[in-house]
This record gives structure tokens, sequence and C-alpha cells, in this order.
């Protein structure tokens, strides 16, 4: 998942119900620690086998534990403002560090834990402003961070940079992508960002005059070229505002949150790849929808199932609504809500999606540790229930204003944490339970022979603090 959040103030492309600004007015809500700072897990040695081996299908009904907080370091830096995570690797994006150029940081996942293995920054050295770090994405040895602020030649168009590890970590490698001849005053582009292997889709929703457009870029090889362009069809519509790529890059789907005549009812549009070039598949909708529902403010899709959010649903409570493709046609099963919902949760703001594990974000949820909650579906057959409800660790954090979903493991961005405000934070969740691996397999050989050697049971004591581990 890559979506735009709230559009930032040195953008004058005013779509989102509140701004960077409004979050750094320090008017936060209280709220007491849920998260316990230690426990005990006991596992199976057959488990382990597992978590050795990198076992990343997650069981059905089990339960995400908090594996790391990745504190940021610099205060007023947005840090966890974007995420994104792919297998053992993880991205963060800090808007406003690196002297308001802003910056990604890169974590890899050992061990030893989460550690950080790379800082990010534009480039051709950047300016203030650039908004670097606004989207990010990661698949494979590609990281692609958007700048939405970057000025090409004179007015905020935007940039996205691309980085790729060729064994010995993350370099720039060019061009820098941009929105070419079509370039205009607060296109936005790099606002959004989906990446799967050597294919990209990236948004600039504000597009001539706000009606928005989305690019395919592709890497044959010899470096990103762009593939094509879709348009959006209704003025102010803001389409690319939200992008997303399924794992096999064969299906996208792109959100404009703000059509129908300007109401912000929503929808979003899927095109599928077929010899090189894209057509529209569907347009998907809320059948319930209302204005102000904001339904594709974010989206996610993997396989034949996308999620789409619509956080202004119900006076704000929010909603994400489900679709299943079966013969080329998507069809909606119903939207899904919190067990809490309450007015002004913002719930569906970010969402992501892998296998039949979805996360989404409510990043204005009042409560004890608010504002902000994240909260994990899971799919039995065609039937989505709500498995869990996680929280940050401290008030104040805006905790779920981005998520990523990789595999088993969640990511959720907390830009306003930190003792000084808007530093922000990262959480990463995993499940206890994996889904066991096929008998005979090395994963299960492993674990016997620690049950043998007398680990029948195996007790593992995590302590959880302001640094990764």
């Amino acid at each position: 998942m890559a979506h735009a959040p709230h559009m930032d103030r040195a953008l004058t492309i005013l779509i989102a119900s509140a701004s960077i600004s409004q979050h750094a007015t320090g008017q936060r809500t209280g709220r007491e620690i849920l998260m316990r700072n230690d426990f005990k897990l006991i596992v199976l040695g057959v488990a382990v086998g597992a978590i050795l081996g990198g076992a990343e299908a997650r069981a059905s009904g089990a339960t995400a534990v908090l594996q790391a907080r990745i504190p940021g370091q610099t205060a007023d830096a947005y840090f966890g403002y974007s995420v994104a995570v792919d297998g053992n690797t993880a991205v963060i994006g800090s808007i406003t560090d690196n002297s308001n150029k802003g910056a990604a940081y890169v974590f890899s996942r050992g061990g030893s834990g989460w550690t950080l293995t790379q800082e990010l920054t534009p480039s051709d050295g950047g300016a203030d402003g650039a908004l670097f770090g606004y989207a990010v994405a990661v698949s494979g040895n590609t990281v692609m961070v958007g700048a939405p602020g970057v000025t090409t030649p004179s007015a905020a168009n935007g940039s996205v940079y691309v980085y790729s590890n060729s064994g010995t970590g993350f370099s720039a490698v060019g061009p820098i992508l941009t929105g070419g001849s079509n370039a205009q005053p607060n296109d936005c582009f790099g606002c959004a960002i989906a990446l799967r292997s050597n294919l990209a889709l990236i948004g600039a929703p504000g597009s001539f005059g706000n009606m928005g457009q989305a690019s395919v870029f592709s890497n044959g090889g010899s470096g990103w070229t762009l593939q094509q362009s879709f348009l959006g069809s209704a003025a102010a519509g803001y389409f690319g505002f939200s992008v997303a790529l399924s794992s096999d890059a064969s299906t996208a789907l792109i959100g404009a949150f703000a059509v129908d005549n300007s109401t912000n009812t929503g929808r979003a549009y899927a095109y599928v790849a077929a010899g090189g070039s894209w057509t529209e598949q569907g347009i998907l909708s809320a059948s319930d929808g209302q204005p102000g529902d904001n339904f594709g403010y974010a989206l996610a899709v993997d396989g034949n199932t996308a999620i789409v959010g619509a956080y202004g649903r119900a006076n704000r409570t929010g909603a994400a609504y489900i679709f299943e493709r079966s013969g080329g046609v998507w069809a909606s099963q119903g939207p899904l809500v919190a067990a809490d919902a309450a007015q002004g949760d913002y719930f569906g703001w970010s969402v992501a999606i892998s296998g039949t594990t979805a996360v989404i974000g409510a990043s204005e949820k009042t409560g004890s540790t608010g504002p902000g909650a994240a909260y994990v579906f899971a799919a039995n057959g065609a039937v989505w229930s709500q498995q869990q409800e996680l929280f940050a660790q401290n008030s104040g954090e805006y905790f779920g204003y981005a998520v990523a979903q990789g595999g088993a493991t969640s990511v959720i961005g907390a830009f306003g944490a930190g003792s000084t405000p808007d530093t922000g934070a990262a959480y990463v969740f995993a499940p206890v339970a994996t889904a066991a691996p096929a008998a005979g397999s090395p994963l299960v050989l492993v674990g016997l022979a620690l049950m043998l050697i007398g680990a029948g049971l195996v007790s593992v004591r995590i302590r959880f603090g302001e640094n990764a581990s």
C-alpha cells in the first residue's frame, strides 16, 4: 500500500481535512500506555524452527505482538509519516528531517531484531521543503522515495528518487523520475508510490488542475522509463491520490477520493496489464456511498482482493471496503468497520493488505493512548473479521497515520511520537504463531533437533524500550 496522507503545508493542494501544521499545534489527547513493556513468550521447538527460517505466513487468528518500536531521532522530523515493508526490509519516511529536506531510513530485520542500515537523502542534494520521504516504497533490492515538494524548475511539481542495493547498501540510480513534459505546478508527483519488482506506479493527484494522473514506470534492465499514464476524468477528483499494485504487478488500483461532482464520495479504478499495456478493468465504489466519504483516500490490492479506505464515512467514523475479483469483475463484499467505532476516528485513513490479512489505520482514534489506532482483520473464506486492535505506547503519537503489510509483518507509522512533539516513531508487529512448515522440511528438523537436545520449551524474554530490538 502506498498513498498520500495529509497534504503538506508547503503545497497549495488542500485536499485533506487537516494539515501537518494542524497536527503540530500540540493538541493531543492523553493516553495510558497499553503496551506492556515486558512479557515472556513460550514457544515449542518446532515454532522456533519456523522463526529461524523466517516463516511469514500468518496463521488464521494469530495474535500480533510488538516486535520493535523504532523511534525517530530528530525533533519535528515527522519520522513515520510514511512506511513500507518487504520481507526483512522496512523503509520509514521522515519528511522534515535533514534540515527540512527530508530523509528515508532503511531498517533490516536479523537475529538481533530491527537495526538501522542506511539513511537515504536526495541524491541531488535536495532543497528546503522538498518533502523527501512523503511516500516510500520497497520491493526486493529497490527503494523509491517521493519528494512532492521538489521544485522543477520553478514550481513544486515533485520527483521520485530511486535507490538500488547491489549487496553493499542502497545507492541512487538515475534518472530521478518526474512528470516530464506534462509537469505542472502543484502536481504532487510522488505523493503516492507503489512498487513491485521492476514496475512502479506513481500518483500525481494535483495534475491538470487537480484532475490528477498516475504513471507506470518500468525497468527492463537499462533504467526506469515511462510506460503509460492514466488521466483522471473528473474535475478536482484528485485521481492518483492513492495507488497500489498487486504482488505480481498485473493489477493496478488508483484512487480518486473527490470524484462525483466534487462531493468527495470517491471512487477507485482498476487496471490490468497485458502485453506491456494497461486497460481499465472496472470502477470500484461504495454501494452505500455518501458525500464526504472520501472513498479511495487509501487503497491496496493483493491477488484478487482489494481494500479501499473511506475515512469520512458516517461523520468520519470511517470504513474500509473489501472487493473480490472473479472472472474479471470486481464485486463489493461490504464495508469493514471497527468493533469500537466512533465518530471522528478516521478509520480507513490508511490501509494495507497481504494475503488474508489486512491492517487499517484510524489516525484520529481517541482513547487512553490516542490519537490513533490500527486494526488487524483476517479472512476466513469470504468472511473478514477483526482480529486485533493495536495501540501506541504513549499519547499523542497519531499511530496508524501510515500502515504497511508484508507477509505477516505490520509496520505502523506514528509521526507524532516522542518526548519532543512530532519526532515520530514506527512500530513493527508480527504474530506469535506462524503457519507450520511442511513435515520433513529443514525448519521442522531444526525444531525437532532443538527438542531432542532439551529445548522442548523455549523461554524468550523480550523487552521493549525506545530502541529497535
